[in-house]
């Protein structure tokens, strides 16, 4: 069974996942969407709200960057960042930022290039 750690940094401006039990090459879609259903959602208060479903809008082998939107009223909204700032014990460690509303996909990619 996996399992996950969560890390609060500044009210939820990040927070850091460390994935055990997971190799790298197992990052995907599916993974992902667990991750965040079961850890952001809750830690923001919506606990027993519907999962929401996530799908990768971008995802970078080189950088380990994944950009999550969520499809409402089917038009995609960028909801998070995950970013893998470094592993531990050669598992990935993800920083998840949160992505203020009317940020364009570019901008996002830009703030991206800073870390």
């Amino acid at each position: 069974m996996s399992k996950w750690s969560f890390t609060k940094k500044s009210d939820l401006e990040y927070i850091l996942i460390k994935i055990e039990g997971i190799p790298k090459n197992f990052i995907n879609a599916d993974l992902l969407n667990a991750i965040i259903n079961s850890s952001i959602l809750n830690i923001l208060g919506n606990i027993g709200s519907a999962p929401i479903k996530y799908h990768i809008l971008f995802l970078s082998d080189q950088t380990n960057h994944a950009i999550l939107v969520t499809d409402v009223n089917k038009s995609c909204q960028l909801r998070f960042c995950l970013s893998m700032i470094s592993s531990w014990d050669n598992y990935p460690l993800f920083r998840i930022n949160t992505i203020k509303a009317g940020s364009t996909f570019s901008t996002v990619l830009s703030e991206l290039q800073s870390f």
